[in-house]
């Protein structure tokens, strides 16, 4: 059993210089320590840094989308969904940060109370996947019993969360690997927002996995609140640029 590797100063820089220095060596070489919460100002210019540069890398990738429109090539859509403004809005903001942060990243601190409770999260999604093609009224039971696993599992994470602190030979030896692939699935599970296969989803998800690797680094070296703040303000310019260029 490790522990992460604690580091004397911020481990993210008191510049943006730094802070991008630090999460180009993450990229490189994925490396687990231990994240520096304090939120003071140095935490703060560091994240409003790194939702900047999440920022950038959206707006580079949506001008080559452009580029591509423009030689004729049709990209796929994204589905739209019958939701009112407000809702969506809801949804990008809060919904979606406060359930897929900790659901890809809040686990990658390595301790095995998280890891306990993100395993227990897998299980309550695969229950969810499949009361979609239940029966009537074992859909609902499937549901039901999502739900309380979940409840289960946070309790049972709020209990024991100082005891089991540690984090598995296994996880430190495969951290590198663990990140990316983290990486690639949160980028994956977005092209469900496509209404049906084209060879250019990978691209059309390369901003979410290349947004999640920046997460990842975010959550390691500033912890899993400011990886849900840098998720949720990316979705709210996001969010409204596209409605006011709509």
């Amino acid at each position: 059993m490790n522990e992460p590797r604690a580091i004397d100063g911020p481990i993210y820089g008191t510049s943006a210089r730094e802070t991008y220095a630090a999460l180009f060596a993450f990229v490189r070489r994925p490396s687990l320590v231990d994240a520096d919460t304090r939120r003071d100002a140095d935490w703060w210019k560091a994240l409003g840094a790194l939702t900047a540069l999440d920022l950038l890398i959206a707006a580079l990738l949506l001008g080559l989308f452009w580029i591509i429109e423009q030689s004729g090539v049709v990209l796929p859509e994204v589905e739209e969904f019958d939701f009112s403004p407000p809702v969506l809005f809801l949804l990008a903001v809060v919904v979606a940060p406060l359930c897929e942060e900790p659901l890809f990243r809040g686990w990658l601190s390595g301790n095995r109370a998280a890891l306990n409770f993100a395993a227990c999260t897998v299980l309550a999604l695969v229950l969810i996947g499949l009361s979609r093609i239940l029966p009537d009224g074992f859909d609902s039971v499937a549901v039901w019993g999502a739900l309380l696993i979940l409840l289960g599992a946070y309790l049972h994470w709020r209990r024991t969360r100082e005891a089991n602190s540690g984090v598995p030979d296994w996880f430190a030896r495969n951290y590198g690997l663990i990140v990316y692939g983290s990486s690639i699935i949160f980028g994956a599970v977005h092209l469900t927002n496509f209404n049906e296969f084209s060879a250019l989803h990978p691209l059309m998800v390369l901003s979410q996995t290349v947004g999640a690797l920046v997460l990842a680094f975010t959550r390691t070296r500033l912890g899993l609140r400011a990886a849900i703040y840098q998720h949720a303000a990316f979705n709210a310019v996001m969010f409204s640029g596209e409605m006011a260029f709509a």
